[in-house]
């Protein structure tokens, strides 16, 4: 008795307990955003109703449960709102599609009732290729897009990974949204992005062009049988499909990629090669299958012209069809039989009138094929000059076929409003004053319309500031049109040693580095090319020269500063000595004969820099006026010492004092006193000094 009387106890608290949790409830669940941003901060809001003291509600994101909470007994307006910013949390939610739902368990952990919502993790972003089917060891741009506007998404960090275990490939997107990368395998390949806003993993596939070698026939008749040969060993499926897109059947393929199949009924069909190829771009191919062969028929020229003959051409799987009856019908209704040669070829010469004509081939067992075609009379145009200029004017003739000329016809130039019809002679004549192609269409009536292109070439002039210059000048190039207004163009300079420099513009300076002839060229787009030429003199060079005791010193200057390294040399008769200038631009050499002297200072040109100078002197002995007055003083001081001697004797002894002689005086000749010897001096010195003379004594 006690027992039930427990029994029905625990029931009566189960029930009160299951009265008290039934009237708690979720209401909603909801997310702050439907798209968060990764890494990020959101908000999951439960909305409960009823009494929620002892309620504890738990919060997933997906399968991994982020947080729990007790709600308490008076949650703000019946919600509870709990916060997902732990950076530990997101190792466990990935990017994309996600749910968020949120479960409350009673005190005794019974499940009272769960609500989910969905929302997103970062927007996975659209991929664009060029080229559009990615190709596996080629180069591909890939472009990242919005997906609501659209928009490139640029600076965003990427990785690329195969799933053949290849290292990963890192890149970032450039401010037009696109990388580019190079797929080393054929297959699948993910690109996974994590920024805040773009986050997500979207699959691509590299593949190979598919080369299949088929079917053969192409045009094949019913249950006739059809080969097709695809990469071996690669798994490649052909499919057929009929006309309405349905699956007809599918072609079993061997391992060394052969198939081979036929079709029991005529109609359009399409070959699906590849679809479902990890390695191969699929490829897809039409198939028409008749009851009978179906010949090709080929009409020549395209465009028929009146007068001229013509050829038709049956040929039936690419072989010529021989002994196909041609039946060609005029524009008068009049028919005439024709039959094909063992080329499968009828020769047609009896176009005489402007019209339709229609044209049918048949033969036993192969079923009937029709054309038409329309002949017209044709247009035969000429230009004088046939290369014209922008400042020629131009004369075009139109005759037709048979040379005769074309009055009236309507002649238009697109580019320009010129419109015009032939006169008589059908000539008209026009100016075009833009080097570039223009197009010419020419029509009338019962002719086909031709359309002929003409570029008159611009005149190009290209010059120079100066034909000549020295070393270390400026020289100014110039483009000109032909009507003499600068022109943007490529300008080449060649120089003396073959070296080419490129500009391009309407003037350029340049400075030249060498001395020498430059060639400069001018090219432009539709212009005639011009040339221009000048020439880039070396430095002058001043040299002096002077002797000194046997020695001959020569002096190279520029503008005063000394020129070293210069290579300098010294012919006589029997001279022939080479030296270069030192530090202070002197060279010096030993010369110990008189004569003609030729100088040459930088000989052939050793330094290109600048001048070859030769010089030419007479060398005759020189003598230093030092040598030449010594003896002469001293002759002086023993003389007027021996007359200070006598004086004194005088004084001393008496006027009787007399110096001993021994020799009787010589009578003085009347005339001029004989000059003192002295060497003449180098032509070309400076003058010297002029020379004081001795007193008679």
């Amino acid at each position: 008795m006690e027992s039930k009387s427990r029994l029905v106890f625990s029931v009566l608290v189960l029930l009160v307990f299951a009265t008290f949790t039934a009237a708690v409830r979720l209401t909603d669940v909801s997310v702050s955003n439907e798209v968060v941003d990764y890494q990020g901060k959101f908000e999951v809001e439960a909305d409960f109703s009823g009494d929620t003291c002892s309620v504890e509600a738990w919060y997933f994101i997906g399968d991994y449960r982020f947080a729990r909470k007790n709600v308490g007994c008076d949650p703000y307006n019946g919600k509870l709102e709990v916060t997902f910013e732990d950076e530990d949390d997101w190792d466990n939610v990935k990017c994309g599609p996600q749910t968020a739902t949120v479960e409350i368990y009673n005190s005794m952990g019974l499940l009272l009732d769960n609500r989910s919502v969905n929302f997103s993790v970062g927007v996975l972003p659209v991929l664009k290729f060029m080229p559009s089917r990615p190709l596996a060891e080629k180069e591909v741009r890939v472009t990242l897009l919005d997906p609501d506007t659209g928009n490139p998404l640029k600076s965003q960090d990427v990785e690329i990974k195969d799933k053949y275990g290849g290292e990963p490939i890192s890149r970032r997107t450039a401010s037009d949204g696109s990388f580019v990368f190079t797929p080393d395998i054929a297959g699948e390949y993910t690109l996974t992005v994590k920024e805040r806003e773009v986050c997500g993993d979207v699959t691509f596939y590299a593949k190979r062009p598919l080369l299949a070698d088929g079917p053969h026939p192409e045009n094949p008749v019913v249950d006739e049988m059809v080969l097709i040969a695809v990469p071996s060993g690669s798994s490649v499926g052909v499919k057929v499909l009929d006309s309405e897109g349905n699956l007809y059947l599918t072609v079993p393929v061997s391992y060394n990629g052969g198939g081979n199949f036929s079709i029991s009924e005529a109609g359009e069909y399409t070959l699906v090669i590849g679809d479902l190829s990890t390695k191969y771009w699929s490829l897809n191919k039409t198939l028409t299958v008749t009851d009978r062969p179906v010949p090709e028929l080929s009409i020549k020229p395209d465009e028929p012209v009146v007068g001229k003959p013509m050829t038709f051409t049956v040929t039936s799987r690419n072989e010529p069809l021989a002994g196909a009856v041609v039946t060609v019908t005029k524009p008068d209704g009049v028919a005439r039989e024709y039959t094909t040669s063992s080329y499968g070829t009828v020769n047609y010469d009896a176009v005489t009138s402007t019209g339709e004509y229609k044209v049918a081939a048949t033969k036993d067992r192969y079923s009937d094929v029709t054309s038409s075609f329309e002949a017209y009379h044709a247009f035969e145009p000429y230009l004088e000059p046939a290369l014209p200029t922008v400042r020629d004017t131009i004369v075009l003739t139109v005759n037709d076929q048979n040379g005769n000329p074309v009055s009236d016809a309507l002649v238009e130039i697109p580019d320009t409003e010129f419109m015009r019809v032939c006169d008589v002679g059908g000539r008209v004549s026009f100016n075009l004053e833009e080097a570039k192609e223009y197009t010419i269409d020419i029509s009338k009536d019962l002719f086909w319309d031709k359309e002929i292109t003409v570029t008159p070439y611009g005149i190009l002039s290209v010059k120079a500031s100066s034909a000549s210059l020295m070393l270390g000048g400026n020289v100014t190039l110039f483009a000109y049109d032909s009507y003499e207004n600068p022109t943007s163009a490529d300008l080449k300079v060649t120089d003396p040693d073959g070296v080419v420099r490129y500009y391009t513009g309407s003037q350029q300076l340049i400075t030249p580095d060498k001395p020498g002839e430059y060639v400069v060229s001018g090219e432009k787009t539709n212009h005639l090319g011009a040339n221009v030429t000048f020439t880039v003199e070396p430095y002058a060079l001043d040299v002096s020269t002077y002797m000194s005791q046997g020695t001959y010193y020569v002096n190279v200057t520029r503008e005063g500063e000394p020129i070293s390294g210069l290579k300098v040399n010294v012919k006589m008769e029997e001279v022939d000595l080479d030296g270069r200038t030192d530090d202070a631009g002197m060279a010096s050499f030993k010369i110990s004969q008189e004569g003609n002297l030729t100088l040459t200072v930088n000989v052939n040109g050793d330094n290109i820099v600048y001048e070859e100078r030769i010089v030419r002197q007479n060398v005759v002995r020189s003598y230093d006026l030092v040598y030449l007055t010594v003896p002469l003083v001293i002759v002086f001081l023993i003389t007027l010492f021996a007359i200070i001697a006598i004086q004194l004797g005088r004084a001393y002894f008496g006027k009787e004092l007399k110096m001993p002689s021994k020799t009787a005086k010589t009578p003085k000749k009347k005339g001029k006193k004989p000059k003192a010897k002295h060497d003449s001096v180098l032509l070309g010195d400076k003058p010297e000094k002029k020379r004081s003379r001795l007193s008679g004594i």
